[in-house]
């Protein structure tokens, strides 16, 4: 458990500094569009390799979940999250984006679903501890509301996205389904930077 806390810290962590540095000189959407794009292949041509083309083939049901939360998850989570880094540090956006269960909660609360007493206590104190951080690091760092306000609609975002992800028909291989995700919210970025007048040269990125 240890191990896998420790991964998500780190790797999830430093996910955040890594887009700032990335938004400072290149397109925003374009760039994680393109990122996504190339991460859904690799894991595509991966299952492909091992278990055949075949293995990718899904019905129409389940390339509908995979295109819904795709959408949810990477164009409107972390799509929202690359706009707004580009006016908020990545230490806040971080600590803002760590109050995204709450909002599962919330919906989960929506759907009439009954919530363990101990996942309330959870949350909540997860919560303030995470308001307790936000706060002084909003004021004393002066990020952009407007960013702010990216920053929450986008964990909105990912919260609906990983609540529908269970409630709706999904390729049954969470490799797939993944890869499918990633090429749709991949595509869907890539396609509103170009009609947001961003430039797509990806030689100049290298």
């Amino acid at each position: 458990m240890w191990l896998a806390m420790g991964t998500v810290y780190i790797v999830w962590g430093s996910t955040y500094l890594a887009i700032r540095i990335v938004v400072a000189d290149l397109p925003p959407l374009v760039t994680a569009g393109t990122r996504f794009l190339i991460a859904g292949s690799i894991v595509a041509l991966v299952l492909a390799i091992r278990s055949g083309i075949r293995h990718l083939r899904v019905d129409r049901r389940e390339l509908a979940g995979a295109v819904l939360v795709g959408a949810a998850l990477l164009l409107g989570g972390n799509g929202l999250v690359v706009l707004a880094e580009q006016t908020v540090p990545s230490a806040l956006t971080a600590l803002i984006i760590a109050s995204t269960p709450l909002w599962i909660v919330l919906l989960r609360r929506l759907a009439r679903e009954r919530i363990p007493g101990s996942t309330l206590a959870g949350v909540l104190v997860g919560s303030v501890g995470v308001a307790c951080l936000v706060v002084p690091a909003w004021t004393g760092a002066g990020a952009d509301p407007f960013g702010i306000a990216l920053l929450l609609l986008a964990e909105i975002s990912w919260a609906v996205g990983s609540f529908v992800s269970s409630r709706t028909t999904m390729p049954r291989d969470p490799f797939v389904s993944t890869s499918y995700q990633m090429l749709t919210g991949g595509g869907l970025m890539l396609a509103v930077g170009l009609l947001a007048g961003e430039p797509f040269e990806p030689l100049s990125w290298v």
